[in-house]
């Protein structure tokens, strides 16, 4: 089984993908007992030599690459000696950068305005953001808008939210993303993977804009990793199949990545594809990941 994580102590709307910390590290402490923690490379090696793989494997992964990796994650894995993989958008390292849903989380959540009227091609949306809950919703719906737009429409209509809401379009002293030094002092046991430049829906871009967010971010990666590792795991952005297809696949096939990994929450078994891996959600409380496993 391939277990995936997002935030480890961070806070926002988005529930399911965050944990606390404490009920993070019981989680590794249930997990050390009930199964044998490999790294995602083994399992890779695995299934390029046609071998078996052991069904009490467990596979530890990350998406998006927050900060709180470094801080609350990465300290409790070094100490129970866990393999793990993280798999970044390589536009966080830019100055007051922000992947799309965190962006619509930060400004609807502090406008004061109460409604907002939005206009997509062809669709036009008001929404009113008056209560939380109304503001919640209203990322929510939006979220669900914004994940099937081309990356150019994406960064339009961010903008254009921006306006509308009176919200400066970059944050101020962002530190939400883990930056190049800390990538440098991550631990062995942390391997690096990419999750494209922007956490763009690929299977929505054209062949140019998808092999740009395949190697762009690859590269972008490797310089920061240098000869540590090498850049060759894949995670695709919200990866469910509706975000990926055969073409896809094939461009990061292309780009010489060695495995690419979804969100599809089955266990990985003879019969996977390398380049279509699933992952199961950990779930943020103890019943659920018991239940998973």
């Amino acid at each position: 089984i391939i277990l995936v994580y997002h935030s480890v102590g961070g806070k926002g709307i988005f529930e399911d993908n965050i944990i606390r910390t404490d009920i993070f590290e019981k989680q590794m402490k249930h997990l050390l007992k009930k199964r044998t923690i490999v790294s995602l490379n083994s399992i890779i090696d695995k299934k390029l030599k046609n071998e078996p793989i052991p069904e009490n494997w467990a596979v530890i992964t990350f998406d998006d690459g927050y900060k709180d990796f470094a801080v609350n994650a990465e300290p409790l894995l070094q100490k129970h000696n866990i393999p793990a993989t993280i798999f970044i958008c390589s536009s966080t390292f830019e100055a007051n950068a922000e992947l799309f849903f965190d962006k619509l989380q930060r400004v609807i959540s502090s406008t004061h305005k109460k409604t907002i009227n939005m206009e997509f091609p062809g669709q036009n949306y008001q929404y009113k953001i008056k209560t939380e809950k109304q503001k919640r919703d209203a990322i929510l719906k939006l979220a669900l808008i914004f994940r099937e737009l081309s990356t150019e429409h994406m960064a339009k209509y961010l903008d254009q939210l921006c306006t509308l809401c009176n919200i400066p379009i970059s944050p101020e002293n962002n530190n939400n993303y883990l930056t190049e030094d800390d990538i440098e002092q991550l631990d062995h046991l942390t391997s690096i993977g990419s999750h494209t430049v922007s956490h763009a829906n690929l299977a929505s871009l054209s062949e140019k804009e998808l092999m740009n967010e395949l190697v762009k971010s690859k590269n972008r990666l490797q310089s920061i990793v240098g000869d540590k590792q090498i850049i060759d795991l894949f995670s695709y952005p919200f990866g469910k199949p509706w975000s990926y297809n055969d073409n896809v696949k094939d461009a990061v096939q292309r780009s010489k990545y060695r495995c690419a990994v979804t969100t599809t929450p089955k266990t990985v078994n003879q019969s996977s594809n390398i380049y279509e891996l699933p992952r199961v959600g950990a779930g943020n409380c103890m019943s659920r990941f018991k239940l998973n496993l």
